[in-house]
C-alpha cells in the first residue's frame, strides 16, 4: 500500500472518529453540580453532621479553623475542574486519624452540606423514579 493510500486512509478513519465522538457527546447527558445533585434534607442533615464531627477544624462557617476551607474562594481554587467522585473519596478518609470512620450515607450529607455551603443548586425532578446524584 502505498504512503499516500495510507495516509488517505488514516485521515479518513480520524474524520469518522471524530464525528462520531462529536455526536455522541452532544447526545450524552452530564450531570454535574450547576445541575443540582442534592436536596435540601441532605443538607440540612449534613449540616448537624458537620456540626458534630468537623466544625472543630474547618470552622463554624467552614471557612476553616485548623484545616482547609470547605467553602468560599479557596475551597472553590482547590476543587476547580474535579470531580464529586474525587471530593466524596477525599471527604471519607477524614477525620484524619481517626480509625473509626462514618457511614455512606453520613459521608454523602456532609458533601451535600459543602455543596449548599458553596451555592451549588438543589436537585429538583418532576420524575417519581428520579433521585439525585449524591
Amino acid at each position: 500500500m502505498s504512503l499516500l493510500l495510507k495516509t488517505a486512509s488514516a485521515l479518513e478513519l480520524t474524520v469518522i472518529l471524530t464525528t462520531f465522538v462529536a455526536a455522541a457527546s452532544q447526545d450524552a447527558h452530564y450531570t454535574t453540580v450547576q445541575n443540582g445533585v442534592y436536596t435540601s434534607l441532605q443538607a440540612e442533615t449534613g449540616a448537624a453532621h458537620y456540626e458534630r464531627h468537623c466544625q472543630t477544624c474547618h470552622g463554624v462557617n467552614l471557612t476553616g479553623a485548623n484545616a482547609r476551607a470547605l467553602a468560599g474562594e479557596e475551597f472553590l481554587k482547590f476543587w476547580m475542574g474535579l470531580t464529586l467522585d474525587h471530593m466524596f473519596t477525599r471527604l471519607q478518609s477524614m477525620p484524619p486519624g481517626d480509625m473509626t470512620r462514618l457511614d455512606e450515607a453520613t459521608y454523602i450529607e456532609l458533601l451535600a452540606y459543602v455543596l449548599s455551603a458553596n451555592d451549588c443548586l438543589l436537585y429538583t425532578s418532576d420524575a417519581a423514579d428520579d433521585t439525585p446524584c449524591v
